[in-house]
């Protein structure tokens, strides 16, 4: 073999041959980002800030997995969201849009084929008030008496977002007396009063009676010594007030009458 030959037999290679290494199937599922704390009806956002939480699916090893169906589920309700992703290629499943409308503590869920993983515990918290109601609201008072009034605040999916009495600005829209955190001091006169309740802007109201209170004195008519003819009649008329003078009836059958010679 000539030197030239002999160095072309060296030169030679064999082709280039390209090796594509995939992942093998889905083995985890994990948290790769937690939920934040959500107001009622708000899609879940992620803790650190992104659109919503996400799970990341790897092989047996640590490869991401694309294209794995990546289901998740709630300790409650979902109203509405896409319980299902599939990952991307980056292996991971992202969900943008559950939505909870009912306040509380919750974990989520992941699951694939092959395994689970929960969430950190997040809270729904109640959306903003869209009503005022009275849980109690007396019909009557005494005069010169008191009164307790209750109120809650709710969001428009009927979670409570305050029921402290402290929390909630107290008026007197109509009438007399006077109303703090809820407790009505009644004026000494009877009549008609308002108490309202309002908590941002949000308002709601309820009218009490103010009646007389329990009778003091019985006044008579005529209250000196009257001359009759025998078969003659004398008509009297009697008024039982309150202490502070209210009248409380006049009606000659609710009283007693006695001769008390």
């Amino acid at each position: 073999i000539s030197y030239a030959e002999s160095r072309l037999r060296d030169c030679v290679t064999s082709p280039a041959t390209t090796v594509m290494v995939t992942a093998a199937s889905a083995n985890t599922v994990e948290v790769a980002t937690d939920s934040a704390d959500t107001a009622a009806g708000t899609p879940i956002e992620g803790a650190d800030g992104s659109s919503g939480p996400a799970a990341p699916v790897t092989d047996q090893f640590g490869n991401p997995v694309s294209g794995e169906n990546v289901d998740v589920s709630v300790n409650g309700p979902f109203e509405s969201g896409t319980t299902s992703q599939q990952t991307g290629d980056d292996g991971i499943g992202t969900f943008t849009d559950l939505v909870i409308t009912e306040a509380g503590n919750y974990t989520l869920t992941f699951e694939t084929a092959n395994d689970s993983n929960e969430t950190a515990s997040f809270e729904v918290t109640p959306a903003q008030v869209d009503t005022v109601e009275l849980t109690s609201a007396p019909s009557s008072v005494d005069a010169g008496g008191s009164a307790t009034f209750s109120a809650e605040a709710l969001d428009k999916f009927d979670n409570v977002i305050t029921s402290a009495d402290t929390e909630f600005t107290w008026t007197v829209t109509n009438g007399g007396g006077e109303v703090n955190d809820g407790e009505y001091s009644a004026p000494t006169s009877t009549g008609m009063a308002t108490i309202q309740a309002g908590y941002n802007s949000e308002t709601n109201s309820s009218s009490i009676t103010i009646e007389p209170a329990p009778v003091d004195s019985v006044t008579i008519e005529p209250d000196t010594a009257q001359e009759v003819e025998p078969g003659e009649t004398l008509e009297f008329s009697a008024n039982a007030t309150d202490e502070f003078g209210n009248e409380i009836t006049t009606d000659a059958s609710q009283f007693s009458w006695n001769n008390t010679d």
